[in-house]
């Protein structure tokens, strides 16, 4: 599993349209002896109905060295919950702070509205053709994604009261972690500001943690800031006869 969120508590997550106190009820009444804390993560729309997710953190007081350890098992759900513990603070070269975390559901807006800022060669760049963007059935595969398979890191900054995103990393990675694809995409008024750097040095973090063994990207040979910048980071180009560069890197664990 790509990003699977690991930690020390006992846990379990299931989805609910219920409140809170109808899934307490629930679990009480299946005959659990356990003691429960349901916290909601997120929720989404199913096309019929508000769908909500619940993180049960689950004590089991017959141990008391056991307390406050928990581990979380996502298998049984069709898709995990938002990574919060991805959510990073960085700063840009010019002290501009920055919050990079993983793409929401509800960043299409803002993930629409970062595009139409950009020029068509940076659109090029990324999409690698001429990309028509502007549907929601688009945006929504690229906002509402599987974080078991596939990770976006998004740049976001607050300007004038209003926030906004300026820069996106995603990594798709196939399911035995042999290698994830690469693309990176800054707004044209963010670039040169060690932005694309920050998102791809933190996804290539994530990568490693989450145990890919190589990260492979492909851009054109007169991308000269990405080519730049992937060199600085220690990927190998390979400058093929098309004009297509094949870039990759193996990651050390």
């Amino acid at each position: 599993m790509l990003f699977r969120s690991t930690s020390d508590d006992v846990a379990r997550l299931f989805y609910s349209t219920v409140d809170r106190l109808t899934a307490t009820q629930a679990l009480i009444a299946a005959g659990d002896v356990f003691d429960h804390d349901l916290v909601l993560v997120g929720a989404y729309w199913d096309g019929a109905a508000e769908v909500k997710v619940y993180r049960e953190v689950v004590r089991d007081f017959a141990d008391p060295d056991e307390l406050g350890k928990e581990t979380i098992d996502y298998s049984h759900l069709l898709m995990r919950p938002y990574p919060e513990r991805l959510v990073k603070t960085a700063k840009l070269r010019d002290g501009k702070e920055v919050i990079l975390r993983p793409i929401k559901p509800e960043d299409e807006p803002l993930w629409l509205e970062m595009l139409g800022t950009c020029s068509k060669d940076s659109i090029y760049h990324r999409f690698r053709y001429d990309f028509h963007y502007k549907s929601h059935e688009i945006a929504t595969e690229f906002c509402y994604i599987d974080y078991d398979r596939e990770m976006a890191i998004v740049a976001e900054v607050e300007e004038n009261g209003k926030r906004l995103l300026i820069g996106e990393g995603r990594l798709i990675a196939d399911p035995d972690l042999e290698m994830a694809e690469y693309a990176v995409l800054v707004a044209d008024r963010w670039q040169k500001k060690d932005l694309g750097f920050l998102l791809t040095e933190y996804c290539l973090q994530i990568a490693r943690i989450a145990g890919v063994k190589r990260v492979a990207a492909e851009t054109t040979t007169d991308n000269k800031a990405m080519l730049n910048l992937f060199k600085k980071l220690e990927f190998t180009l390979i400058f093929n006869e098309d004009t297509t560069v094949t870039i990759s890197k193996v990651l050390k664990h």
